[in-house]
């Protein structure tokens, strides 16, 4: 009857372990995944052509 609670528990636990490291995993794809996100956006904003705005407040006198 012990055994068969030491085997339960060590199952338990690999089952534990593999959804910590599979959560793990996908964490750390996540965080891949935003930081290439920035990236190409950053990328794209520097394709834009630049905006030039009117100046107020400086107008003839």
């Amino acid at each position: 009857m012990q055994d068969a609670g030491n085997q339960a528990s060590h199952i338990a636990q690999d089952a534990g372990n593999a959804i910590a490291k599979g959560a793990q995993d996908a964490g750390a794809g996540i965080a891949d995944g935003v930081q290439q996100l920035g990236k190409g956006i950053a990328s794209g904003l520097k394709q834009l052509p630049e905006i030039k705005l009117p100046k107020f407040g400086r107008g003839k006198k």
